[in-house]
């Protein structure tokens, strides 16, 4: 209960235990961001993967069907209709093919990003928590302790010592606070969201082109 001067007053042992839970509250708390934290950047790993093999196939995809038509180049050389399902059907599957690709080379530059993101804050959480948690011992020490000591070959009072050292952690808290309100926490993008669904239907596109140039050509022969 406060007091007309400002301080506080009430049963140490209370105050004592609210403190202890509250420390302990927390602790848990970043135990658990830390949790979530690595199945997120698990999560992402297998998104990354997938877009990884997808930008293979439709490198690999482009490969074959190139390959196929150096091969049967001889035997359609001399067919009109070979042109027509090149522009039409080949030409525009390679081009889906190839910005497939590229979506997912975006999808997986972006999640490599989210991950170091995720990893940046989860880390500053646990900086801040266990530099509060040495303030808080720091503070207990300059109560308990009283005269002087030697540091660094110098003696010094006690009091100030602990008093220079609660400064110093809270330099460096005050700086961790700074970095995480301008760092922004984020997943995967919107946009990437879209290039990931898009480097599918792209891929999926393409191989509907191709199998209709191949029936084509194949009924052309």
């Amino acid at each position: 209960m406060g007091t007309n001067d400002g301080s506080l007053s009430g049963d140490p042992a209370v105050a004592a235990q609210l403190v202890k839970d509250f420390f302990d509250n927390y602790r848990h708390w970043t135990e658990q961001v830390s949790h979530i934290v690595d199945k997120s950047i698990e999560i992402n790993k297998q998104v990354s993967s997938f877009h990884e093999r997808l930008l293979l196939l439709s490198f690999g995809t482009i490969g074959i069907s190139v390959s196929a038509l150096l091969t049967l180049a001889s035997k359609f050389a001399s067919n009109p209709s070979a042109k027509h399902v090149f522009t039409y059907y080949v030409a525009p599957s390679w081009v889906l093919l190839l910005l497939s690709a590229m979506m997912c080379r975006n999808v997986m530059v972006s999640t490599i990003e989210a991950n170091r993101r995720m990893v940046e804050d989860v880390t500053r959480k646990i900086l801040s928590y266990n530099l509060t948690q040495v303030r808080r011992s720091l503070l207990q020490m300059s109560k308990a302790f009283s005269g002087t000591m030697t540091v660094d070959s110098v003696t010094k009072d006690a009091a100030t010592v602990f008093a220079e050292s609660v400064s110093k952690t809270d330099s460096h808290l005050e700086q961790i606070q700074k970095e995480s309100e301008s760092s922004q926490l984020s997943s995967v993008s919107k946009v990437s969201r879209w290039q990931s669904r898009l480097s599918v239907f792209f891929m999926q596109a393409a191989l509907v082109l191709l199998a209709i140039a191949a029936i084509k050509f194949f009924l052309a022969t």
